[in-house]
């Protein structure tokens, strides 16, 4: 049922990505990722990015979020491609915390066209995710002042469809591990990239096999990058962000232990 789902949905949406996906006009490799980094967001993607970038064999588009498997699917794959034209003595990548989110049957499509594909999933706690993407939401892009947000706005946007999926990394996982051998998929921290910074970048180096750098200098690991506005959580909003993540944060302890310990612990779950 899954090969006849992804099957329509390719005939439907890029006759050439159906093409593929049955071993037609298979694209050249030199000109595609060797891995994505796939989340979350709010949960340090863009500092990812920014530290990756400094490693003298590893190539991310300037670019930071192509949105092509996401947002621009049937465009032609060339398009895509000419992003990564030239660098084919580079590992290359791209960090977009929306390709998390993609549907199954384009997951089923790229582990056709990139079958060794890795991805890295950086899991913080959904609670403070949930939160930080609604102050970003309200602040940054509706340019609110925080005295001007009430608490019907923050359990509205708790609500928000793309906030709720975004933060549910059982289903995330779930959905990309069913396509993509566990091995291939690097799930990390935002409680380790804040506390250790360094041996968080060395761990995601070791998984992409590039060489560890002698020294950071010249890396941005201490910086605080994109970083939202400081605002205390209401503690209504705690409460109905605490009764919405639970269950999931639960689900995770039982798949990854140790780390989801301290969600526990932070609030009293």
């Amino acid at each position: 049922m899954s090969k006849i789902v992804t099957s329509l949905n390719l005939l439907m949406k890029s006759p050439e990505k159906f093409l593929q996906y049955y071993g037609r006009n298979i694209p050249d490799q030199h000109t595609l990722p060797h891995f994505f980094g796939i989340g979350a967001q709010k949960g340090g993607t863009t500092w990812l990015h920014e530290n990756l970038i400094c490693h003298p064999s590893i190539f991310l588009p300037p670019e930071r979020q192509l949105n092509f498997f996401s947002d621009k699917f049937e465009n032609p794959l060339k398009e895509y491609q000419a992003a990564f034209a030239g660098k084919e003595h580079f590992l290359r990548g791209e960090i977009n915390p929306d390709y998390g989110i993609l549907e199954k049957w384009k997951i089923e499509y790229l582990a056709k066209i990139l079958p060794n594909l890795k991805s890295i999933m950086i899991l913080r706690n959904p609670i403070e995710r949930a939160w930080s993407h609604a102050i970003m939401s309200y602040v940054k892009m509706h340019n609110k002042k925080p005295d001007e947000i009430t608490l019907d706005d923050w359990l509205r946007h708790f609500k928000n469809p793309l906030s709720v999926i975004k933060g549910n990394y059982p289903r995330i996982l779930k959905k990309w591990r069913s396509v993509y051998p566990e091995e291939q998929i690097k799930v990390v921290f935002h409680d380790e990239l804040c506390a250790r910074p360094q041996a968080f970048l060395e761990d995601v180096f070791k998984f992409l096999n590039v060489e560890i750098p002698e020294n950071f200098l010249n890396y941005p690991i201490e910086k605080k990058i994109n970083s939202g506005a400081k605002i205390a959580m209401p503690e209504k909003a705690k409460e109905a962000l605490k009764e919405r993540y639970r269950d999931d944060i639960y689900e995770l302890h039982n798949q990854l232990g140790t780390p989801i310990q301290k969600w526990i612990a932070a609030y009293d779950l």
